[in-house]
């Protein structure tokens, strides 16, 4: 019987092409030249049998007992024996294939390695080794009771696998560990969507529904959907650019706002209040500052300066950095003010908008907690990452594990969305950034979601916004967050090039334009939506940077109305772009 080939797939570097046959249940990896010619490297057909401690159906049996007849052409002289055995490969029709690469990470368990996912017409997904090992099996997926119709790798996350096919569920799947992360009924999605009651965060996409319709734009463009105009909220749009900031905030300091989750929640809201219909988002009002607090650092806010720390580290010798390492840190202690903060909120909003959720990156807060403040020089924490380097890795790994369960603790108290901060991420080189910011981003986008699993908890789209790394903006793509934020040195179009559609942008309009009267606004926004493609997918639209003080609030208005005007489907003439 000659194979039939079912699935072809290349590898990126486009050096390679493996099929999939479907009679033997091969696979077989080819190379392909620069004359076009294909020559077979290797090839596995499943006659490489191992054993483990599972049971097949009575249907599986009977499929590999049959296929065991036609390869040895004779009948067996019994029945075999498979209630505790199951030969690892494929037995029934093999159904999808993705060729995978991984990266080592210093962050991570990640080898840098190809592999090859295939699936079949049971519910058995196979990892094999890449090129040019193909023979070689690595593991499995096992966890479908249905045949599995369909594999995919997520581009932005390499490490996570969904599948799906006759279960009523997805699978999410951290293939390497062969380990599920996470199930969604898609039943109960659909019946709860046809009654008009769901509201996930992941799959809402319904707005008919009038105070979930800005809910429903925001997590659809989230999601990489169409939308009639792109989502719109900005940073620090609760603020003290705002009159009534002024007076909710009383004589109270900044850190007090923060710590009481009633004044905190009324800042939240005055935005959404002020704007109601035109921002489709509100954020939290704290402070990324918050978990040097909760490590035993002081920090106070002074007025016209920032934040400030009395005692900064100074060295791994100073005996703070030995005693801050050492230190068990609760965050659910320490930070529970945040997360009734943001339950009171999420209940005060009752669906209008949905909610962002926050923290610092573990290299801005490192910069802060070593020079102490902000600083135009950051002699201090450069220092650091090149004297001492080692400690400096292992406080930034402490802070990420801290960042990761204060994360997960915000979701279970309601937020939708969560964001990562790198303000200082500007202080890199592109050299220095991909060694001491981006393994520790990844970091949290890669074990967020597991503990989120671990908690019973739906995973929420994930924002990085690394402020003056222009230079990191493909490592970006590629760093496990749904969606990237820009700052306003990052030119829109060049950023769509560069994304070439892996992530949602986030951005990116100067905040100093709003300095600029209505003109001014006007032109940057009409530029904008330009860039961005007109604004109907894969786009957030925001500041490049947080709303800054002394700003009119009516400009910034202004500044949603035409974001409105120029960018909605219906609205918009062609002339605009």
């Amino acid at each position: 019987m000659e194979p039939n080939v079912i699935k072809l797939v290349a590898t990126s570097d486009g050096q390679a092409v493996v099929a999939v046959t479907d009679e033997d249940k091969g696979v077989r990896v080819l190379s392909l030249d620069s004359n076009g010619m294909l020559k077979q490297l290797s090839q596995r057909q499943d006659d490489c049998y191992h054993s483990v401690d599972l049971r097949l159906s009575i249907r599986n049996q009977r499929t590999l007992q049959h296929q065991l007849n036609a390869a040895t052409k004779k009948s067996p002289p019994k029945a075999l024996d498979l209630k505790h055995q199951l030969l690892l490969g494929h037995v029934s029709l093999l159904t999808d294939i993705a060729c995978v690469a991984t990266h080592a990470e210093e962050a991570t368990d990640y080898h840098d390695r190809t592999y090859i996912i295939t699936a079949d017409r049971d519910e058995h997904i196979r990892v094999s080794r890449g090129m040019p090992q193909a023979h070689v099996i690595e593991g499995f997926c096992l966890g479908h009771t249905q045949f599995v119709s369909k594999i995919c790798v997520l581009p932005w996350n390499s490490r996570f696998l969904i599948s799906g096919g006759g279960d009523s569920h997805l699978f999410v799947w951290d293939w390497l560990a062969g380990r599920i992360l996470n199930k969604v009924n898609l039943q109960d999605v659909v019946t709860e969507y046809i009654n008009g009651h769901y509201a996930s965060p992941q799959f809402l996409s319904s707005d008919s529904v009038d105070r979930d319709t800005a809910a429903a734009s925001y997590t659809r463009i989230a999601v990489c959907e169409r939308v009639e105009r792109p989502p719109i909220w900005v940073m620090r749009q609760a603020g003290r650019y705002l009159p009534e900031y002024h007076e909710a905030k009383g004589n109270n300091d900044f850190f007090a706002c923060c710590r009481s989750p009633e004044i905190a929640s009324t800042l939240t809201l005055q935005p959404i209040d002020r704007y109601d219909g035109l921002i489709d988002a509100a954020i939290i009002f704290s402070d990324i500052l918050v978990i040097p607090q909760a490590m035993g650092m002081t920090v106070e806010m002074l007025d016209k300066k920032g934040p400030h720390f009395p005692n900064p580290l100074n060295s791994p010798t100073d005996g703070q950095y030995e005693e801050l390492m050492a230190r068990e840190v609760d965050v659910g202690k320490e930070l529970d003010y945040v997360y009734q903060a943001i339950t009171m909120t999420r209940r005060k909003l009752n669906g209008r908008v949905p909610l962002y959720g926050f923290c610092g990156a573990p290299w801005t807060l490192l910069c802060y907690m070593v020079e102490g403040g902000g600083s135009k020089l950051f002699v201090q924490v450069k220092t650091w990452i090149y004297k001492y380097p080692s400690q400096s890795k292992q406080l930034l790994q402490k802070i990420a594990e801290l960042c990761v369960e204060y994360l997960a603790l915000q979701v279970k108290a309601g937020a939708q969305i969560i964001q990562v901060f790198d303000s200082w991420a500007a202080e890199l080189s592109p050299t220095s950034f991909k060694e001491f910011s981006l393994p520790y981003l990844r970091y949290i986008s890669t074990h967020l979601p597991p503990r989120l699993n671990e908690l019973k908890l739906d995973a929420v789209p994930m924002v990085v916004f690394a402020k003056g790394a222009w230079y990191g903006l493909d490592d970006l793509c590629d760093s496990g967050y749904q969606i990237v934020g820009l700052d306003w040195l990052q030119d829109p179009a060049e950023a769509v090039r560069i994304a070439r559609g892996r992530v949602v942008l986030q951005g990116n309009a100067d905040p100093g334009v709003l300095y600029g009267g209505k003109e001014a606004i006007t032109a940057v926004v009409r530029e904008m939506v330009k860039g961005f493609g007109g604004g109907q997918q894969d786009w957030i639209a925001n500041l490049g940077h947080g709303v800054t003080p002394f700003v009119d609030p009516d400009h910034l208005k202004f500044f949603f109305e035409e974001i409105h005007r120029l960018a909605t489907i219906d609205s918009r003439p062609s002339s605009t772009i």
